[in-house]
């Protein structure tokens, strides 16, 4: 994966780099139960020596089967998971020595997951330009409610409608909405008279 990542690249280019990352989950019994038992420690090695470079400009994907660790690679490497083994560097900042919410609050103004499911990443009860203001609100990237409200108008022109009522729209109203729209049959059904 790394070489095809970095083909044409300098090392120093990368925006993201992850060398052998490992993730293991302990899914052992309770202590008293292993005691009691006599059972060992038991471990799910979810990541295992994954290494890759995404450079500057690129898009980077990560594709495998259900179950083969792609999720808990995205965990880690937004700082949500700490790796068993291995470091993840962004911009050059080891993401897993950051032990503190105020050492990874630059970090996470800057690097965030996007969930596939609009329902999971969008309140359904919000409306687009609270959505839209929300995390500019929390990161204090404006403190000033005119400049917040200017780009709460701007919604529209972000999910590609022209059209201020937009703003005012709940996510599964919106066009962008994947899972709002109504989905045609392309099976014919024919009825048969029986005479």
């Amino acid at each position: 994966m790394a070489e095809a990542a970095l083909s044409g690249n300098a090392p120093g280019d990368a925006l993201v780099s992850v060398r052998g990352l490992v993730k293991h989950f302990d899914v052992s019994a309770t202590l008293l139960n292993r005691l009691l038992e006599g059972g060992e420690k038991q471990f799910v090695k979810a990541v295992d020596g994954v290494s890759f470079d995404i450079p500057r400009g690129k898009t980077f994907s990560v594709v495998g089967e259900s179950g083969c660790g792609k999720s808990t690679v995205a965990r880690l490497l937004a700082g949500i998971y700490t790796p068993t083994e291995g470091s993840i560097s962004f911009q050059g900042t080891d993401i897993a020595s950051l032990k503190t919410r105020k050492q990874m609050a630059p970090l996470r103004r800057r690097l965030q997951m996007i969930f596939q499911d609009p329902y999971a990443s969008l309140n359904p009860r919000w409306r687009v330009r609270d959505i839209v203001a929300e995390p500019i609100r929390f990161h204090r990237l404006l403190d000033d409610d005119a400049a917040i409200e200017r780009t709460r108008t701007r919604a529209p022109a972000v999910s590609g409608s022209a059209s201020p009522s937009r703003a005012r729209s709940r996510p599964s109203r919106s066009s962008w909405s994947a899972t709002s729209r109504p989905r045609r049959s392309t099976s014919r059904c024919r009825r048969r008279s029986s005479t």
